[in-house]
């Protein structure tokens, strides 16, 4: 039997953030290290779309809904959200703040600069210095 390569082992169906949701086995973390990997990175995206539903885009993860489902009985416990909450972080998705609350960003930086790059570079800009007053005119 051929090996998986670390793609295929990691390989997420396509299912939506409700049916993620409402999948029992997500709440429990996962032992075995690509498929906790390939758990941690649905969280990521879990985290992100319940912070968009419900427009909390700063929250205690020990005191919100994101970690878990009362129609499925299901909870993350408090190592499991630990865990996702580093993962959050770790894939610049979120802050971690000193008060102990976790800032999901809507957008990466990363993708952030992009987007900015691109509009700067059609609208002649590249090389200017503006301020955002100016940018937003």
């Amino acid at each position: 039997m051929a090996a998986l390569d670390d793609d295929a082992a990691t390989a997420q169906p396509e299912w939506s953030f409700l049916e993620w949701r409402r999948f029992p086995p997500l709440y429990t973390l996962q032992p075995h290290p690509q498929t906790r990997k390939a758990q941690l990175k649905i969280w990521v995206d879990v985290v992100w779309h319940w912070a968009q539903e419900n427009d909390a885009w700063t929250f205690r993860p020990d005191a919100c809904g994101a970690f878990s489902n009362a129609s499925i009985d299901r909870a993350l416990d408090q190592k499991g959200a630990a865990a996702v909450v580093d993962a959050v972080v770790a894939a610049k998705r979120g802050e971690l703040l000193e008060d102990g609350r976790l800032w999901v960003m809507a957008e990466r930086p990363d993708d952030l600069a992009d987007r900015v790059y691109e509009w700067a570079a059609a609208t002649d800009r590249l090389g200017g210095v503006y301020t955002l007053a100016e940018l937003s005119e």
